[in-house]
């Protein structure tokens, strides 16, 4: 089992962006030293209150200031942004990073941002299928031909490829059991998202391992709140569902169902949260199961910098050991 840690967003006002950037190296160099194999940024644009630092200077710094960790786009919003500059891009990365970047992508829910690129959310699937298709071809480092519904390239090249060989790793972010079907059959690794029951998990988790390989590592986003507190599970539902209200406001329930009036009910399939004996009964049965990765997000809105740390610190030392 591989574990990851994911760096979000944060509320603009508990600090400033230079502070931000300071929090978010300090997470990367610690959860490297305590033996994580992946640090995750995602990216969301115009997301006040929220502050997200732009995800590919964000993991340029990262990769100056770490050395084994792997650095995973997690996810970069494909279909509002340009192929041929994502393909540059993230080359460009997996050259300064020695080869440590896996390239995550995803479709985008929010209105506001497809709206602000001018873009109509109903091309979002197809936009990200011809994208998908530019990037690895450019990344053969042949001449490339594409006439698209959207993108047009006549008999171009890049010179900038990735070190990895022949391509980094790619996920598609699966927040469905469709998208999670579109990345399989595309030949991708899906991305499981937070949202999924475990159920999906390992049904999509087989069909995954069936399709691309048995040597595959099927990545699943979930949330992370572990304490030896003895209120751990109040806590949890606490901090847990202050972001969840966030993305109810944004509109992700649209695509995945939410938590609705039940929201303890919803979210205690749904997470890794309580003691760290209750965290390791739990990442056991997503073993059995089959998921290779799990990337946790333990950046709670109303937790601290130190609180996080202590959490990373405490997987670290207790957790990662006795799932390995």
């Amino acid at each position: 089992m591989e574990f990851g840690v994911v760096l979000t967003g944060m509320p603009a006002d508990r600090c400033s962006a230079a502070e931000q950037l300071r929090q978010g190296v300090e997470l990367a160099q610690t959860a490297e030293a305590q033996g994580f194999h992946h640090i995750v940024v995602g990216q969301h644009f115009l997301g006040a209150p929220y502050r997200y630092l732009h995800a590919v200077p964000m993991i340029a710094r990262l990769g100056a200031e770490t050395s084994t960790i792997r650095i995973a786009t997690g996810i970069l919003l494909l279909s509002l942004l340009q192929p041929v500059e994502v393909a540059e891009e993230l080359a460009t990365l997996d050259v300064m990073t020695d080869g440590r970047v896996t390239c995550g992508f995803g479709l985008g829910y929010r209105d506001t941002e497809f709206e602000a690129f001018g873009i109509k959310r109903s091309e979002r699937v197809g936009r990200q299928v011809e994208a998908l298709q530019i990037i690895e071809a450019l990344w053969t480092g042949e001449k490339v031909t594409h006439h698209g519904t959207y993108y047009d390239i006549e008999d171009a090249a890049t010179a900038i490829l990735p070190i990895q060989s022949p391509r980094p790793p790619i996920w598609i972010a699966a927040m469905t059991v469709a998208s999670a079907q579109r990345a399989i059959e595309s030949g991708h690794i899906p991305y499981l998202g937070p949202r999924m029951p475990v159920d999906v998990v390992a049904d999509r988790v087989g069909r995954a391992v069936a399709a691309l390989g048995s040597d595959t590592k099927v990545p699943l986003r979930r949330e992370l709140f572990v304490s030896n507190d003895p209120d751990v599970h109040e806590q949890a539902m606490r901090h847990i569902g202050v972001r969840f209200d966030l993305y109810r406001e944004w509109g992700l329930e649209r695509d995945t169902g939410g938590p609705g009036e039940s929201a303890d009910a919803y979210l205690a399939d749904r997470i890794v949260a309580g003691s760290v004996d209750d965290c390791i009964a739990t990442i056991r049965k997503y073993e059995e199961i089959g998921v290779g990765s799990l990337m946790f997000r333990c950046h709670w809105p109303e937790l601290s910098h130190d609180e996080i740390m202590r959490m990373i610190t405490l997987v670290g030392e207790e957790i990662i050991p006795a799932c390995q």
